[in-house]
């Protein structure tokens, strides 16, 4: 029977790799594990929302298979299972370090250290006694460390240059992943999605020189199909179509594409500002704290629209903190849903495990949206900052979902709660950020004018 200490081996492991186990076979593995329908409908359901992450899934499928089956709930069991699945990415990395002990094993979750003000410093220790990397970085002098984190698309590792010891943040995009979740969603061509997999590199290095955005540094392709991908990234060339699709329209993506991945090099910053919520709770937080870091949000935001960029993906998940002696420096990160803003546009605002909670009413609708659709988000965040919601992310949820119905009861019912109990609040700010229609809400410059030291 799987012990406790194998089950965080495993999840962990499994989240090394993109497309180990495709979300899409997710349903058949715990279908195969004997997982209730209604309770991985609702693991799904939150997945979705942004409430759990691959790690969460992996841990709560290991945990109720074991609370089952028992004894038969076994690393081999499970290997069997996936190779039943025709999983054998998985399967065979399973077989390879399915075993080894979890003390052997350096990484550290990020969403892991919520209940405590972990600084880098308890990060950076994982150098010498790293597992095998799942990539070579040697091309790149980099030195692989742990995991920190992982998106819908990514995953994130820490990494050290050979050069100047300088650590790093390593993004890294399985293509066929990306080009499979898409293509379920909107059947265009292959150069578009290429195009597409490329828009988080050029919105960063066209927004790099902001100190309230996360600093980029370079990005490349490897892997299978590098030599395919790598030079028309460079010659910023989308005119070649990379895939076939077969009789019934599907792009064809093999291996290959899926082992094959973009890795973007960043700044790698502290903690986020999710994890230093639940370090400071609302009680202890002061009203110029949680201003300026509204402030320095609102900073990047201007850059960001100023550039002709939305981010999209405003959450405290996404909103980077550096701790500079007794200061916090705060910064815009993950601009994996970012894109130009020529005009209104609805693409990619109903895409399948966008998180939903910290959307405004035009993308949770999918309807039309402009760059004050971050606003919005920001103003969801900036909420978050002074209300206690005590971890229930159900009622968070149900009073986002108030907001952006524009229900007047609760609305005025949440705003006295919060008048009764903060002062020197810039409430008609934020009562305005959260304005249902987006032509109603500031942009991101006279945002800043009301926090701004008149």
């Amino acid at each position: 029977m799987l012990e406790d200490a194998e089950i965080n081996h495993i999840s962990l492991l499994l989240v090394q790799q993109d497309s180990l186990i495709p979300y899409h076979k997710r349903s058949q593995l715990y279908d195969c594990l004997d997982i209730s329908h209604s309770l991985y409908s609702n693991w799904d359901m939150r997945f979705q929302r942004g409430e759990l992450q691959t790690y969460d899934l992996n841990k709560m499928m290991l945990y109720e298979w074991r609370s089952s089956k028992g004894k038969d709930a076994n690393l081999q069991n499970l290997i069997v299972k996936c190779q039943q699945l025709t999983l054998h990415a998985a399967a065979d990395l399973l077989q390879d370090r399915g075993d080894v002990s979890i003390n052997q094993i350096s990484f550290s979750n990020r969403r892991s250290s919520s209940n405590s003000m972990t600084s880098l410093s308890d990060y950076s220790s994982s150098f010498h006694s790293k597992p095998s990397a799942p990539w070579s970085l040697t091309s790149r002098n980099l030195e692989m460390g742990h995991f920190l984190d992982q998106g819908f698309f990514s995953v994130v590792y820490k990494a050290r240059s050979g050069f100047d010891q300088v650590e790093y943040a390593i993004k890294r995009i399985s293509v066929g992943n990306f080009v499979n979740i898409i293509d379920t969603k909107t059947h265009n061509s292959g150069t578009l999605y290429f195009e597409k997999l490329l828009r988080e590199v050029k919105a960063m290095g066209k927004c790099k020189k902001c100190p309230n955005i996360v600093v980029y540094h370079d990005a490349w392709f490897e892997g299978s199909r590098e030599k395919d991908f790598q030079p028309l990234f460079l010659n910023n060339r989308f005119d070649e179509e990379l895939w076939e699709r077969n009789k019934n329209g599907q792009l064809l993506i093999h291996q290959a594409d899926m082992e094959t991945f973009l890795c973007i090099k960043m700044e790698l910053c502290d903690m986020n500002l999710d994890t230093w919520m639940g370090a400071n709770p609302p009680q202890t937080r002061s009203i110029k704290i949680s201003d300026n870091i509204v402030t320095q949000i609102l900073q990047g935001l201007s850059y960001i629209h100023s550039m002709n960029y939305i981010h999209r993906d405003m959450k405290p998940r996404n909103i980077l903190i550096n701790l500079v002696k007794t200061q916090l420096v705060v910064k815009i990160g993950d601009f994996g849903l970012a894109r130009e803003y020529i005009g209104n546009d609805t693409m990619y605002s109903n895409l399948k495990g966008l998180n939903r909670e910290f959307q405004s009413p035009e993308m949770h609708r999918g309807d039309k949206y402009d760059p004050k659709t971050d606003i919005f988000s920001l103003g969801l965040i900036y909420l978050s900052l002074l209300y206690d919601f005590e971890k229930d992310t159900t009622k968070a949820q149900r009073m986002f979902d108030n907001l952006r119905a524009n229900e007047e009861k609760s609305k005025n019912e949440l705003f006295k709660l919060l008048e009764k109990n903060y002062e020197n609040v810039a409430f008609d700010l934020l009562k305005s950020m959260l304005k249902r229609n987006s032509g109603d809400r500031p942009n991101a410059e006279e945002a800043l004018s009301w926090l701004e030291p008149k």
